[in-house]
């Protein structure tokens, strides 16, 4: 009958649908995670200059008039920024390097907490970015400056140093002020090819040229980053039925 046939329809509606969101959901990957709970390797840190090398590294770099007075630590289940004491000019960085030779171009979530927030004096801010870029150079280590600039106003925290290589930032930075959880979904275009890379950076950093402050400290802990696919073809034949089924339904 006419009714047997439309319930027999709307069921495998139905079922086109849910098995379209399922294969989507079994498509979606981690493609990096980092908890910290052992040290990770791959680090450097102190100067502006770092040295990038195929892979995972995580980097940090200080650019100060005075001595170097950022710690930098992940030994403690965290990434931690701390600071020693008044620093003139100080701008500071974390970033973790991947490299995207083997992703897929697309959508990605990048995910973190932060921790152990304590604010600066005036004037300080601290913030998270996502940078891309290719090794134009074809080979490693890829050279990068970290917390580059004394000014606000020069690109920040990356900045090539050997002249081989080219960073964009994806969007523009987000300013945080307090411990949570933080997300932050980007389109990835540098992957797929040799010398793709990508850095998810941290920063800590003056607004404005002052000499004598605190900047802000934190930690960062529990950082993943995911792959979101595009939906398949069943979810989209699926949805696109169950829309059709409910528009007959109204009218």
């Amino acid at each position: 009958s006419i009714r047997t046939m439309k319930s027999t329809l709307k069921q495998l509606l139905l079922t086109g649908v849910a098995a379209g969101f399922s294969l989507v959901s079994s498509q979606a990957a981690i493609v990096y995670s980092e908890d910290f709970t052992t040290d990770p390797g791959s680090i450097s840190a102190g100067g502006n200059n770092n040295t990038v090398g195929p892979g995972l590294d995580i980097e940090y770099g200080e650019v100060a008039h005075s001595s170097l007075l950022t710690t930098f630590d992940t030994s403690g289940g965290k990434m931690e920024f701390t600071q020693s004491g008044l620093s003139a000019d100080t701008q500071n960085a974390a970033a973790i390097f991947l490299d995207t030779s083997t992703y897929t171009p697309g959508t990605y979530i990048w995910s973190f907490d932060i921790l152990d927030y304590v604010a600066g004096g005036a004037n300080t801010e601290a913030s998270f970015s996502v940078f891309e870029g290719v090794n134009a150079g074809g080979g490693d280590p890829l050279t990068v400056r970290l917390g580059t600039a004394n000014q606000p106003t020069a690109l920040f925290p990356i900045e090539d140093a050997d002249g081989a290589s080219t960073f964009s930032q994806i969007g523009s930075k987000t300013t945080f002020s307090a411990n949570g959880s933080y997300s932050l979904e980007f389109t990835l275009t540098e992957a797929g090819s040799a010398g793709d890379y990508l850095a998810l950076t941290w920063s800590s950093n003056e607004t404005a040229d002052q000499s004598n402050v605190l900047n802000t400290t934190f930690s960062v802990d529990n950082i993943q980053l995911n792959f979101v696919p595009e939906p398949s073809s069943s979810a989209l034949l699926g949805l696109g039925g169950l829309a059709l089924m409910l528009r007959r339904r109204r009218n």
